[in-house]
């Protein structure tokens, strides 16, 4: 195993007040972590060493050379101490001559494609379900949510900066239009960012796939080019895909097919106070005046294993008993299949499919996509299963005769980036504008979808209880000093009774400066990254003095170590144990009902050091036949500069 510290510990400074970090900087620079390289290199064995071998060979050594010194704890660990970073370096591959005809004309074909990328394999290439995940409505001037694709569509960014120019006679117009919506469906065609030749790195967008939905900024670098050969053939589609979107009227489609389960202005009897005592988690009873005669069953799984009927009961009885409250405001996995069935149906030109045995196909996927649960996952590969390429008449006609092995390798490649298209920035993009999606414990991580306008007149009362209840307003004072923090979005996650808010630390807020001309948006770190430093401070002094925890534990491995202690004092001399009885109990609001005062007490007894130093740590070990590569902080005391 190698350790590999962050020998530079420099980065570019963002901000003028990040210009004093300990350390020395010079312009620009600022070093970010105390650098334990530098210290044990100007030890006295290393002085020793310099008049010993002199200036040139040392210069060589240190910048042309890596150096591994063993750790002190004996356990075949290694730290680097000079030369290229090692998790830096590409890993080696073995050269085997390719013997199969077939694979070389594939090989030679990707080649050609891209000469300084991998292409990814299909089973890598996973579809982003999590995007249409917490969705924001989209509000007209009158308060009402916008359903359909967002506003910021390329469908409908095109016919907008365009002034609907799709719609007229102005054939040039129309083609041009085609043209740029077909650098979004194709970009590997036109050598752009895509799916396909693209590496992912942890440190951008989180090692997954980027969100394709807007590249006007990369378009625009690319310039002006040739239309290829073969997207051409589909840009009559293209147009007619265009004209169908502009005719086609989401918010009446939705409305037919997902009626709304919140319908105010049509039922007084729901008001904020009935929405409050049915979403409630506290209350015992439902009002019986209010009947849900107008909602169609939902075919939700609320069984758990874990449950046993009690005698006499029946299993209808108890899914009763479990059923939530809140599936009745939400829409059925039936409906939402027929509404994103019917927009594709009316948008997407049939041609685009081939055959309607494709078509049945699709619609599969559909069905998975929608259905699936929150941590499931699809990949490419599953989604170009079963799809007649030679029934697809826009990647080229077969007239029944066997099509060369290039054509057949680009025929595939257009229907890809088609699938993933349609997948990626049709259908998550239509639903996520469409319905509020989010999953509950209480239906095994199952997805519920609420219609926007519905979730929207949920919340507002729900909202105002916890802005009276659960939160408090922040003085001015206090809002300035503590904006270095930022700010964190709450969502409302159902439970069986109510909703629990949930606080996302972890998102970085985007902050957005208007210009004369156009729109900045940039991001700021996140609150837990902007704490991540106290965090492994308090992890080091909870590792130094597990006693003050007391009985609090951090995970099923902790209760089962207190439980099996506990066990083993209960047993007597003759291994029988004492009958025992459990009682299961709920603390209502036990964190937002502790001292904050009282806490910040506790946390400044708690620190012993007067300075700590979080050393960063690139660690490298063998795994499954390669090199795994994980990245560790680790804080110590200010004192200690040892590797």
């Amino acid at each position: 195993m190698l350790w590999i510290p962050s020998s530079l510990n420099h980065t570019e400074a963002e901000q003028r007040n990040e210009l004093g970090k300990i350390g020395a900087q010079r312009g620009a620079i600022a070093n970010f972590f105390t650098n334990t390289m530098v210290t044990a290199l100007q030890s006295p064995a290393w002085r020793l060493l310099l008049q010993m071998v002199g200036e040139q060979c040392m210069i060589h050594i240190l910048s042309q050379t890596s150096i591994f010194i063993a750790l002190p704890v004996g356990n075949d660990c290694f730290v680097q101490a000079t030369g290229t970073v090692i998790t830096d370096l590409e890993q080696l591959s073995d050269n085997q001559s390719i013997k199969s005809l077939p694979r070389r004309l594939c090989l030679s074909y990707i080649s050609n494609i891209s000469t300084d990328q991998i292409v990814c394999s299909l089973v890598d290439i996973n579809l982003i379900r999590t995007r249409m995940f917490y969705g924001f409505p989209r509000l007209t001037a009158s308060g009402k949510a916008r359903l359909g694709l967002p506003h910021g569509h390329v469908l409908n960014r095109i016919l907008g900066d365009r002034n609907g120019l799709a719609g007229q006679d102005n054939t040039r117009e129309v083609e041009e239009t085609a043209r740029h919506i077909a650098k979004y469906i194709f970009p590997l065609q036109y050598r752009l960012h895509n799916v396909f030749t693209c590496t992912l790195h942890y440190w951008e967008n989180g090692g997954r796939f980027r969100d394709y939905r807007d590249r006007e900024a990369e378009i625009k670098e690319l310039g002006p080019c040739k239309t290829p050969k073969r997207v051409k053939v589909v840009l009559p589609l293209i147009q007619s895909l265009i004209r169908r979107h502009r005719r086609f009227n989401y918010q009446r489609t939705c409305q037919v097919i997902c009626r709304s389960r919140v319908d105010i202005s049509t039922s007084s009897e729901l008001n904020q106070g009935k929405i409050l005592e049915l979403m409630s988690e506290y209350s015992h009873s439902v009002t019986s005046s209010y009947m849900f005669s107008q909602m169609p069953e939902k075919s939700y799984q609320v069984s758990h294993p874990s449950l046993v009927l009690p005698h006499g009961a029946s299993e209808a009885a108890l899914e009763v008993k479990l059923k939530p409250r809140f599936v009745e405001f939400a829409c059925s996995h039936h409906e939402v299949l027929r509404y994103i069935k019917t927009v594709v149906d009316e948008v997407i030109p049939q041609a685009f499919w081939g055959s309607s045995t494709n078509r049945k196909v699709i619609d599969e996927h559909i069905t998975t996509i929608i259905t699936q649960r929150r941590f499931e996952t699809i990949t490419l590969h599953q989604l170009v299963q079963k799809l007649r390429i030679a029934d697809f008449e826009w990647l080229g006609e077969t007239q029944d005769r066997r099509v060369a092995q290039s054509d057949a390798l680009k025929r595939t490649e257009l229907l890809r980036e088609f699938i993933y298209w349609f997948f990626d920035s049709f259908i998550i993009p239509l639903v996520k504008s469409t319905f509020y999606v989010t999953e509950t414990s209480a239906l095994q991580h199952q997805l519920l979808y609420f219609r926007h306008d519905d979730w929207h007149k949920l919340c507002i009362p729900l909202l105002d209880k916890l802005s009276g209840e659960t939160f408090e307003r922040i003085d001015p004072v206090e809002l300035d000093a503590s904006r270095r923090l930022g700010v964190s979005h709450v969502r409302l996650l159902p439970k069986e009774t109510g909703v629990r808010p949930i606080v996302n630390l972890g998102r970085k807020a985007k902050l957005r400066s208007f210009k004369a001309s156009n729109r900045d948006e940039t991001t700021q770190p996140s609150v837990n990254q902007i704490l991540n430093a106290a965090f492994h401070i308090l992890n080091y002094e909870k590792s130094q003095k597990p006693e003050l925890l007391g009985a609090s534990v951090f995970g099923v491995n902790d209760i089962y170590r207190k439980l099996a202690t506990f066990k083993a004092n209960l047993r007597g001399p003759d291994g029988t144990m004492p009958k025992l009885y459990f009682a299961k109990l709920d603390v209502r609001a036990c964190f937002d009902s502790i001292d904050q005062g009282k806490l910040l007490d506790i946390l400044r007894g708690t620190l012993t050091q007067k300075g700590y130093m979080v050393r960063k740590f690139n660690q490298l070990q063998p795994s499954a036949g390669g090199a795994r590569r994980s990245f560790r902080k680790r804080a110590v005391p200010d004192c200690k500069v040892e590797f």
